[in-house]
C-alpha cells in the first residue's frame, strides 16, 4: 500500500464507520439500506471510471472519448430534473431534446478544450462539464415550463396578430437562458467550498504548475459558460423541432 496512507489511520476511520452504521442499524434499519445501496452505487460507478481510464491509457483511441461521451450524455439525460406535472409525450420530447443538446452541445465544447491542453483529460472534463450541464438543464427545463405554462394567452393573442413564432418564444427562451446562467454564476461568485476553487488546488496537489493549473481551471470556466448557453440554446431548439 501506498507509504503516504497511514494504516492506523484507516483502521479508526473504518471503526468510526462501522460504529455510525451499527447507530443506524438501532435507530433506523431503512435509512442504513439506503447508505449501503448508495456506496454499493459508488462502488460501481468507480469500477466503471477505473476500467474506461484504464482502457484509456491501454488503448488510447478516439473512439473511447466518444463512447465516453456518450454515455456520460446518456446518464446525465436521466439524472435531469424534468419540470413536474408534465404528460408522458412532453417528457419524452424534454428527454430526447437534452440528450441530443448533451451531445452537441458537451461534445463540441470538451473536444475544444481537448485542444487547449494536451493530457489525459478527457475523463475529468467531461464529467465536469455535463454534471454542470445537468444542473443548468434542469434550471432552463423548470424556467422554460413555468414560462410557457403563465403565457398561454398571451402567446396566442401575439400570434393572432401577426406575430412570428420566434417572435412569440423568445421572452421565453431568455428566461430559460437566465435561468440556466443561475448556476454557474452563484459557483463563481461563492467562496471555496465549490468546484472550481477546488479543483485549482487538486491540480496544484497533483504536480501541476501554478501557471498551468490557472490556465485549466479559466479555460473549464470558460468552457462552462459557452457549453451552458450552447446547451440550453440546443435544448430549446430541439424542444420546437420535436414538437412539429
Amino acid at each position: 500500500m501506498n507509504s503516504e496512507i497511514n494504516l492506523w489511520g484507516v483502521l479508526l476511520l473504518v471503526l468510526l464507520a462501522v460504529a455510525a452504521g451499527t447507530l443506524f442499524w438501532l435507530a433506523d434499519r431503512r435509512v442504513l439500506k439506503l447508505v449501503l445501496r448508495s456506496g454499493g452505487l459508488l462502488l460501481l460507478q468507480l469500477l466503471f471510471v477505473g476500467g474506461y481510464v484504464w482502457g484509456l491509457m491501454l488503448l488510447d483511441r478516439w473512439w473511447i472519448d466518444v463512447l465516453w461521451l456518450l454515455l456520460m450524455a446518456v446518464v446525465t439525460t436521466q439524472f435531469v430534473d424534468y419540470p413536474t406535472g408534465a404528460d408522458g409525450r412532453t417528457l419524452r420530447l424534454a428527454r430526447h431534446a437534452t440528450l441530443l443538446a448533451l451531445v452537441c452541445g458537451g461534445g463540441l465544447m470538451s473536444g475544444v478544450l481537448m485542444l487547449c491542453f494536451r493530457g489525459h483529460w478527457f475523463v475529468p472534463v467531461v464529467g465536469v462539464l455535463m454534471g454542470h450541464l445537468m444542473v443548468s438543464t434542469s434550471y432552463l427545463l423548470k424556467a422554460c415550463d413555468s414560462s410557457l405554462r403563465h403565457t398561454g394567452d398571451h402567446r396566442r393573442f401575439l400570434l393572432a396578430n401577426g406575430a412570428t413564432r420566434f417572435e412569440v418564444l423568445l421572452p421565453t427562451a431568455r428566461r430559460a437562458l437566465h435561468a440556466a446562467l443561475v448556476p454557474l454564476m452563484r459557483q463563481w461568485s461563492s467562496p471555496l467550498l465549490v468546484a472550481m476553487p477546488l479543483l485549482f488546488c487538486g491540480l496544484l496537489m497533483g504536480g501541476a504548475s501554478l501557471l498551468m493549473s490557472l490556465f485549466i481551471v479559466l479555460l473549464l470556466a470558460l468552457a462552462l459558460f459557452a457549453s451552458t448557453v450552447l446547451t440550453g440554446v440546443l435544448v430549446l431548439f430541439f424542444l420546437e423541432k420535436l414538437k412539429n
